[in-house]
């Protein structure tokens, strides 16, 4: 690995984007902890959820106060099965028709824990 890779931090990785990408990345981090985590990313006209532990109505208001709109979101991509991070991720595909992508263990664990709630 070259060296100038190496010494890249992240407070320095959205400049490093735009420098060798010409592009930039958005990043709005709209609930993170344990009673939920949810982070907008916006890249080269795509925008993602990373995680959906908490409401859409959340993610609405959240979205809404920066000028976006939820039905703009391409996809959602579920980390790991915790509920902190995936117990809203139907609702994006019910009202919005957005794809949510998971691991089969994910999926797994997530329908474990619906069915016990």
């Amino acid at each position: 690995m070259p060296e100038e890779t190496r010494r890249i931090a992240v407070h320095q990785f959205p400049q490093w984007i735009e420098r060798r990408y010409n592009a930039a990345m958005k990043v709005i981090s709209l609930q993170s902890g344990s009673n939920g985590n949810c982070i907008y990313v916006e890249a080269d006209g795509v925008k993602l959820l990373i995680d959906a532990g908490i409401s859409g109505i959340k993610v609405k208001e959240g979205l809404s106060l920066r000028r976006r709109d939820v039905a703009d979101i391409d996809a959602v991509l579920i980390s790991h099965d915790h509920v902190d991070h995936s117990r809203s991720m139907g609702i994006y595909h019910r009202m919005f028709g957005v794809p949510v992508y998971i691991t089969a263990d994910t999926y797994y664990a997530a329908s474990r824990y619906e069915k016990r709630t």
